[in-house]
């Protein structure tokens, strides 16, 4: 089994030209590209979500991967649902849903390229699968030592990260006053249902040798200590137990703690090699993954 794999790159980040038609827009991407890659790439390329936040750079990027890699399998972060612009709002009606099947479009289209939604590819004997994924309440109950209601969880999660201002399925998120000069943010998108759906997608696969997502499905060792014991990590995992136990895959790649892992749990290794934003994992690249 031999694969690279990559996370998190956050395109719009690090290539900061947007505009298709300005000069340095695609020598830019194909610059970042190169100092993407390893030494010596493997035919197959796994990218564990959050690409960027744009389809124009998102797509030439993996276009310019492709001229090295005979395989690219990706999934959804949650950073692909977001809308950052009003611009970016108008053009995909505030549906951030709209975006990712932009991107899944042009993946059924390129050949090389699978997004995974819950379904499988098979290359060279070896099966991937997977899903983008999201989080449940796993982490937040076991810090609270008891049962939590899903309002009190999902309320906490309108705070503590951007999802919530920037995904919406139809709806633009507003602010309504709290007093005091406080406000929070309302909207369509529902997290709970969100989960549930990618759950669902993840526990219909039969058999896969190496499993791709955004999410963790476990609390992994090497997790840095500053987050264990945060309530702000709930919203980086879920409880993937019974899928393990169901697909006892060899392998499990994922993205969206921007901290690296390389950890074996029982007999499954999970991997984790996140770009990040600039400054934040200096040095970082693609990794190859082999093992006889």
């Amino acid at each position: 089994m031999k694969f690279d794999y990559i996370s998190d790159i956050h395109l719009d980040f690090h290539c900061t030209e947007y505009r298709t038609t300005h000069k340095n827009f695609y020598k830019d991407i194909e610059a970042f590209a190169k100092r993407l890659l390893p030494p010596k790439p493997s035919p197959t390329l796994l990218i564990a979500g959050d690409t960027g936040h744009r389809f124009e750079q998102d797509s030439y990027l993996l276009t310019v991967l492709l001229r090295t890699y005979s395989n690219i399998l990706l999934v959804h972060g949650n950073h692909e649902f977001y809308l950052i612009t009003d611009s970016i709002r108008a053009k995909y009606k505030n549906n951030s849903f709209l975006r990712l099947a932009e991107m899944k479009d042009f993946c059924d289209s390129t050949p090389g390229l699978h997004f995974l939604d819950g379904n499988t590819v098979t290359i060279d004997s070896i099966t991937y699968g997977g899903c983008g994924m999201s989080w449940d309440k796993t982490h937040y109950e076991l810090l609270c030592e008891s049962e939590v209601s899903t309002s009190e969880v999902v309320s906490f999660y309108k705070r503590y990260l951007n999802d919530y201002r920037n995904i919406s399925c139809g709806t633009a998120p507003y602010k309504i006053p709290t007093g005091y000069g406080a406000s929070v943010f309302c909207g369509d998108f529902d997290p709970i249902r969100f989960f549930e759906s990618q759950y669902n997608k993840l526990k219909s696969i039969e058999k896969a040798d190496v499993v791709l997502t955004h999410y963790a499905p476990l609390l992994h060792p090497s997790m840095p200590e500053q987050y264990k014991h945060h309530l702000g990590t709930s919203f980086y995992y879920f409880n993937g137990k019974e899928i393990i136990d169901t697909l006892a895959p060899k392998v499990w790649v994922f993205g969206h703690t921007h901290s690296p892992a390389h950890d074996i749990v029982d007999n499954t290794t999970y991997l984790c090699n996140p770009y990040g934003y600039p400054r934040e994992n200096p040095g970082a690249r693609i990794i190859t993954y082999t093992k006889d």
